[in-house]
């Protein structure tokens, strides 16, 4: 899943401070992923594009019944393709 994100990204969790960097974000979801796999659904409600970034902004719902949101900030690479450069989301409910 980390090779979705720039080498420079940031990934902003509630009650996190921000993750930077593929390596580190790679090592985050390999922590996370330890606790074993779950199901998670994204579905965006805009996209916003300009220039060499695309932002996409949506809902997420997991098995766990609680609603998120989340926005994903991509970037165009030298080669066209769009990578993550900032992915942030957090709960609808109060921490």
């Amino acid at each position: 899943m980390a090779q979705f994100y720039t080498e420079d990204a940031r990934y902003l969790a509630p009650g996190s401070p921000i993750v930077k960097g593929r390596a580190e974000i790679a090592r985050l979801f390999r922590e996370n992923l330890a606790a074993g796999p779950g199901t998670v659904q994204f579905v965006s409600g805009d996209v916003l594009e300009g220039g060499d970034l695309v932002v996409d902004v949506g809902r997420i719902s997991g098995a766990s019944g609680r609603a998120a949101k989340y926005v994903v900030v991509y970037q165009r690479q030298g080669d066209g393709r769009l990578k993550i450069a900032v992915d942030a989301y957090n709960g609808d409910t109060p921490a």
